[in-house]
């Protein structure tokens, strides 16, 4: 069916069981066998128009249709046309509470910028490959929804009449559509090589405005310390430091190995225990047969050439020993 290889549920198949929208997007491709892509309106010259037209609530569900599948086209166009000259489009934040940030070395933070700007333009070509899929499908359901009307009409109509006029409607509302959208939407002609960049390096005040760093900070956890000192109340002096730093981690290290004795007594399993019933799992679907028929298992059209995921598959090691908390140097 698809010998070009450009429909993108080639991408999704594998969550064809999970996922609602990848079954109604298959069951309507197998049922109508209509390629979902932008139709040639030109056609539309030759043909007879049916002596009826579709009711008003038909039309009240396929118009807005419509619009968002060329809502959805400019998005394509602008973020493709972005994604292509790795411009990021978007400014990702993140949120992760450094300690004295102010002091991080200019170099990692535009390292950081250098990798926030990739996992944007990644994240662009993720969703440009989920609006191609999300563009078929509203295809394929305005399709269906004059389908479904012509059917229901008491004439009896063969299949391929059916199929004509459904296709007729289809052609007509696509360039009526079409038009009333481009007089309606606000479209820019982007200047792509004078766009600025989204992603900006998130530097502290002092760099910013060309400051001396900041050396004497506060910090409100040494605040009591500081405080006591201030109103002689407290005096550092090695035999203290070493006392106090003893009975510290001897208290400490006895209130963590108790835990650690109470956990481990409460993951012992006893006879006594429910058995856990094992969780059953419908049965997955075969999507071979589909796949057989479109001739393919994957799509020539990717959006995403240069960005793969990368996981961290290495094992992380638990260290219960509790003097280790102690070792910060």
């Amino acid at each position: 069916m698809d010998s070009k290889k450009d429909l993108s549920i080639l991408n999704f198949l594998e969550s064809y069981d999970r996922d609602i929208l990848v079954r109604e997007y298959v069951d309507k491709l197998l049922k109508y066998q209509m390629l979902p892509f932008q139709p040639d309106q030109t056609l539309l010259e030759s043909m007879e128009a049916p002596n009826y037209t579709l009711s008003v609530e038909v039309q009240k569900v396929i118009i807005p249709n419509f619009f968002w599948y060329f809502q959805k086209r400019y998005f394509e166009k602008n973020t493709m046309e972005a994604s292509d000259r790795d411009i990021p489009l978007f400014s990702p934040i993140a949120r992760f509470n450094v300690p004295q940030y102010q002091h991080i070395p200019l170099a990692t933070i535009e390292k950081l910028t250098e990798d926030r700007k990739i996992f944007a333009v990644s994240t662009q070509y993720k969703f440009l490959l989920g609006n191609q899929f999300s563009m078929e499908n509203q295809l394929l359901q305005i399709w269906h929804e004059i389908t479904t009307y012509i059917s229901s009409m008491n004439e009896i109509k063969t299949k391929d009449q059916i199929q004509q006029e459904t296709h007729y409607f289809y052609l007509t509302f696509f360039l009526t559509c079409k038009t009333e959208f481009f007089k309606k939407y606000r479209m820019r002609n982007i200047d792509w090589d004078k766009k600025e960049d989204k992603v900006k390096p998130s530097l502290p005040r002092w760099r910013k405005e060309n400051l001396t760093a900041p050396n004497n900070m506060s910090n409100r956890y040494s605040a009591a310390l500081v405080k006591g000192i201030e109103e002689g109340r407290q005096a550092i002096n090695a035999n203290t430091a070493i006392s106090n730093f003893t009975n510290l981690t001897t208290k400490t290290i006895a209130e963590i190995e108790n835990n650690i004795l109470s956990q481990n007594s409460k993951n012992i399993p006893t006879t006594s225990r429910a058995k856990i019933k094992p969780y059953n799992r419908e049965p997955v679907k075969n999507t071979k047969s589909f796949k057989r028929q479109l001739g393919t298992t994957n799509s020539r059209r990717s959006y995403n050439p240069k960005f793969n995921d990368q996981r961290d598959t290495g094992n992380s090691n638990v260290n219960n020993d509790p003097q280790a908390l102690f070792n910060l140097n």
